[in-house]
């Protein structure tokens, strides 16, 4: 089946992909003139079927568990995730991004630039859709957001590190204390639908739950507001803060390096010398 876009070619399939922006799902599956007919249209308003639904209707090629990138010839992972809008009128993403599973049996041996974590993540083409509790069909949610993503070098340095502390885990054979409180923003989340399924483990008797690798839900929201929004409306980029970056001085550090150096500044001083430092006083709660 011919397609609209260079499937080799990573800036030819987020041209194309940007002509998504505006519209809703449901404009999607009606002007499709040569989607996959053998599909229920229906079962793409379920919970992940949305990323289904662009896959095989708009990109016109069949949605599978290949361990590739969903565009091989390219490199480029597409991720379609909600973003919602706050009381305060900001813009912050829904919930984590799933990157895939984890295999606690193989991923032990897995060096983070040789992962499949890295094979999937170094380049995906993010679409956000803005979800409205209103909204009760989810083919009628609007897509607001298209733009190609690769972690940056300062956010990749976090998330590598992130990477090591699950994986160490792993192998120490405590998978099934795993948690996303360990990590800053690649997580080990818990998937699936079963809460009573449970896996093997290297070097544990113990069974552990499935988990994915993901990004949280904090670190999609600064993706969406500092790399996605200004891309996808041709704005300048806007740089991330050194505080957001965790760099100082020019020089990327680990976050936990950089919450101790920041502790270590005021290592002691009294309680009467922190207020006067940071102008509060003894007494706020």
């Amino acid at each position: 089946m011919e397609t609209a876009y260079d499937k080799t070619s990573a800036k030819s399939i987020e041209e194309y992909a940007r002509l998504l922006i505006g519209k809703t799902f449901q404009d999607v599956i009606e002007t499709d003139s040569n989607g996959f007919s053998n599909l229920d249209d229906g079962g793409f308003s379920k919970k992940g079927g949305l990323g289904n639904l662009l896959e095989e209707r708009y990109f016109h090629y069949g949605s599978n568990s290949d361990a590739r990138p969903d565009f091989p010839e390219a490199g480029v992972e597409l991720k379609t995730t909600p973003y919602k809008i706050n009381s305060k009128g900001e813009k912050i993403a829904k919930e984590r991004l799933v990157i895939t599973m984890i295999d606690y049996m193989n991923v032990i041996n897995e060096a983070f630039d040789e992962s499949h974590l890295w094979l999937k993540a170094r380049l995906m083409l993010l679409v956000y859709y803005l979800y409205q509790k209103e909204i009760k069909n989810r083919l009628d949610y609007r897509i607001d957001f298209v733009s190609l993503f690769t972690p940056p070098e300062e956010d990749l340095e976090i998330i590598k590190e992130d990477y090591e502390k699950i994986v160490d885990k792993i192998r120490k054979g405590l998978a099934h204390e795993l948690s996303e409180a360990d990590t800053m923003y690649l997580a080990a989340c818990t998937k699936s639908s079963d809460s009573t399924v449970r896996r093997q483990q290297p070097n544990s008797d113990i069974p552990a739950k499935p988990r994915a690798f993901s990004l949280k839900s904090s670190y999609m929201t600064y993706v969406l507001n500092n790399y996605v929004i200004p891309n996808s409306s041709s704005v300048p980029l806007n740089k991330p803060s050194k505080v957001d970056a965790i760099v100082t001085d020019g020089e990327i550090v680990s976050f936990d390096k950089y919450v101790y150096d920041k502790i270590a500044k005021y290592r002691g001083q009294s309680i009467e010398d922190l207020c006067k430092e940071f102008d509060i006083s003894p007494d706020t709660p």
